[in-house]
């Protein structure tokens, strides 16, 4: 007998069964399940709980059997009674459960079903011996399942990989098999052999599929030592590899062009590898296209169709390169023939960020980036350089950048300064920092007379800046640079002028050295334009801001021949962004104001007049014999072309004595002598004629004049009148005489003309008298 039992339960109008008079195949609907045999543990289960049941108790269904711990899912299965097993013609999978080293409460195996199905196969479930259909006998190889055809393991529709592993050519075809008492069925019992096809990851391989810990069919692949081809030819694998339900998975090291990835899990899929790589390395090639580099828990990502391969860097584990304590935190994009990156490259002395990194065997380019050099003083930076195209050469040990727009600049905290220069070159070696303006760095400088007019509302546009005070930057234009890393100066070059107060100062052959703090350097040998109007060489200049400098210089002083003379400016100030200088010319240097006026005493320049100021004493060229003449105080702005210097009524000499002009009558000895800026003989002496007003030399006549500056334009115009003719040696005067005598009843007055030849003595005197008798 058997434990077969077939119940229907149908609702109307679905009928329990229907009986075909054609063929007397009997049609039962509302079959929900049906039990073979109980102590197999074998039941069915008909899609839509309709069966066939034709002649000797065949049973012809779809649906789902279950035979000990598989579970078979398929069409066309057909129970035959007489040999008591099932023809599974059509199984569209088999899932399969195995029973564990865990035990239930009741010291039964915990039973696990395996994460994947095998499927499309054919095959023939024995379920008891046909003459132990009751199951009286315990006959343990039961059930017994044989498959003589070729079945085939998807990995399509692994958990948080659908659609991954396509079917098409990723999958694993199962050789015919047939294992025995499948009702008690452990891990170690299930080892199915067949072909792996990998897809474009891994050619086809024989493996051994068995149950993985994650519960899942798989296997293990032992790589032989000579590694096998990933990806086609593109990689190469080493070690082992492993498929369950995390897809297929490596571990041990992968090749890709001069790289190697050493990794616990690397994750091969159709379209990349993903892994964190313990150790990442890749190594310089033969054509110089990679550098040599190496970091641990390196994230990476294999793409294959671009072939190219991502990998980033830790957190504190950046990537090491060139073998020279260059890192890399950021990421890499390796491609055939190519090595490019992002993130920010740590050298010895520098920090670069950038989004286009590219490499070679010996050089780091970037096409923008932001390029940091250290202080070798402090943990800042000595320099920055902002949205630069940068070329770092390891070989040639110099670096490269060039600054990629308008509002791109280079910073230096520690001289505070920034420069807007556009190209700049690191020796590795001198650590100096070359820097020049693009096709400007053989520009000649300005002249002294073209610096003079300089237009001060259109100057150059500077190329420094200081950064020590907001709102007082001192800025400038330089083509060309340098800064030294280690002493921390920069020494900047074709400097035509500073634009400080009212000044432009250009330094000796366009040089300044800026030290730290943005200290520059006294200036030697300055040139000093000031407000267009005035010029100082030979200048020692101290720059304390845009408003205010001070030093000292030489003004070249040039007389109406073009003859040019020095005077020594011992100060320069500035006030309320006015210049003003003091000098002083010594008797000793027999300075001239023309050929014909000596000079000694103070000069003062301001940047407000267009003449200096000269105060101290002047002089004539007197060559009559004994004849002498005193130099006289005076204070006057003196224009070069027109000299005139101011005569008072009481005139002084340098010693403060007061001189006298004209010819004199001396009371005591009753004799007339000449004298121009002279001494008097006595205080009681009388002046026959006298003049004040201006100090002038009269080329054409060749003689000095003491008078009004109306009478000096013009000599015809009444006034006094004192005249010194240097080459005849003739004192003349004319205008209001006075001879000396005095009455009591009679006041005396005249005018007229006095000539004095001093070689022989001789005075004549041409004079109107008028008498006043009261």
């Amino acid at each position: 007998y058997d434990v077969i039992r077939i119940h229907s339960e149908t609702k109307a109008p679905i009928d329990n069964a229907i009986l075909d008079l054609k063929n007397f195949d009997l049609k039962v609907n509302g079959v929900s399940e049906v039990f073979l045999s109980d102590s197999q543990r074998v039941a069915l289960y008909p899609y839509n709980q309709q069966l066939t049941i034709g002649k000797n108790r065949t049973l012809k269904f779809d649906g789902v059997v279950e035979a000990g711990l598989l579970t078979f899912f398929g069409h066309d299965f057909t129970f035959s009674y007489d040999t008591f097993k099932i023809r599974l013609a059509k199984i569209d999978s088999i899932r399969v459960a195995v029973e564990t080293e865990e035990t239930d409460n009741y010291g039964k195996p915990v039973i696990k079903k395996v994460n994947n199905t095998i499927q499309l196969a054919s095959a023939e479930l024995y379920i008891d011996d046909p003459n132990n259909k009751s199951g009286l006998q315990s006959l343990r190889q039961y059930p017994i399942i044989n498959a003589a055809d070729s079945s085939y393991i998807f990995f399509d529709d692994l958990p948080g990989l659908a659609n991954i592993y396509p079917k098409k050519d990723f999958y694993f075809v199962v050789d015919p098999f047939m294992y025995e008492n499948i009702d008690h069925f452990k891990i170690e019992d299930l080892d199915v052999e067949g072909v792996f096809f990998g897809g474009n990851i891994l050619g086809p391989t024989r493996q051994s599929l068995s149950i993985q810990p994650d519960n899942s069919l798989g296997f293990n692949m032992y790589i032989p030592k000579e590694g096998i081809d990933i990806y086609g030819s593109k990689g190469r694998m080493y070690d082992s590899l492993n498929i369950s339900s995390k897809g297929l998975v490596g571990k041990g090291t992968l090749k890709h062009l001069t790289s190697a990835i050493k990794g616990e899990e690397m994750k091969f899929y159709p379209d990349s590898m993903v892994t964190k790589a313990s150790l990442f390395t890749l190594d310089r090639d033969s054509a110089g296209m990679y550098p040599i580099l190496s970091s641990r828990d390196v994230s990476v990502k294999w793409l294959i169709k671009e072939d190219k391969l991502l990998a980033e860097s830790s957190r504190d584990k950046g990537f090491n390169m060139f073998d020279n304590g260059t890192t890399l935190d950021g990421s890499l994009e390796l491609k055939p023939g190519s090595l490019t990156g992002e993130g920010i490259v740590n050298t010895t002395d520098s920090r670069i960020t950038s989004n286009t990194f590219s490499f070679t065997a010996n050089t780091i380019k970037a096409d923008t980036c932001d390029y940091n050099f250290k202080s070798p003083s402090t943990s800042g930076y000595a320099f920055i350089a902002e949205n630069t195209r940068t070329e770092i050469n390891f070989d040639l040990k110099e670096t490269r950048f060039h600054l990629n727009t308008d509002n791109s600049l280079v910073k230096f905290p520690e001289i505070q300064y920034i420069c807007t220069m556009t190209d700049f070159l690191y020796n590795q070696d001198t650590r100096i920092l070359s820097m020049e303006q693009k096709g400007k760095a053989e520009t000649e400088l300005l002249t002294p007379d073209k610096l003079l007019k300089a237009d001060l509302r259109n100057l150059d546009k500077p190329t420094f800046f200081a950064t020590n005070v907001i709102g007082d930057t001192i800025a400038f234009s330089s083509w060309k640079a340098s800064y030294n890393v280690d002493q921390e100066y920069i020494a900047a070059e074709n400097i035509n002028y500073l634009h400080i107060a009212d000044a432009l100062i250009q330094p000796d052959q366009g040089k300044l050295t800026i030290n730290r703090r943005a200290k520059i350097n006294q200036l030697q040998n300055a040139i000093v334009a000031i407000n267009n109007k005035h010029l100082l060489h030979s200048a020692r200049i101290d720059i304390e801001s845009t408003k205010k400098y001070s030093g000292s210089g030489v003004y070249d002083y040039i007389d109406e021949n073009k003859e040019t003379q020095q005077i020594n400016i011992a100060e320069i100030t500035v006030d309320s962004l006015m210049t003003s200088a003091i000098g002083y010319v010594p008797v000793s240097q027999n300075f001239r104001l023309s050929p014909a006026f000596s000079f000694f005493g103070d000069v003062r320049l301001s940047s407000k007049k267009e003449r200096l100021l000269f105060s101290g004493a002047a002089g004539i060229i007197n060559t009559c014999g004994s004849f002498r003449s005193y130099p006289i105080q005076f204070k006057q702005e003196i224009d070069p072309e027109h000299i005139m210097i101011p005569v008072s009524e009481k005139p002084r000499d340098s010693n403060n004595n007061l001189v006298f002009s004209g010819s004199f009558i001396n009371i005591d000895s009753v004799h007339i002598y000449p004298a121009f800026l002279s001494a008097q003989k006595s205080w009681s002496d009388v002046a026959i004629v006298n003049s004040q007003g201006y100090l002038y030399y009269e080329k054409a006549k060749k003689r000095y004049l003491i008078s009004s500056l109306g009478k000096i334009v013009d000599q015809t115009l009444p006034g006094n009148l004192i005249a010194f003719d240097t080459e005849k040696c003739i004192l003349s005067g004319e205008g209001k005489t006075n001879l000396g005598a005095t009455f009591n009843f009679v006041n005396l007055t005249g005018a007229g003309r006095v000539t004095h030849k001093l070689d022989s003595g001789k005075v004549e005197i041409q004079t109107i008298l008028a008498f006043d008798f009261h």
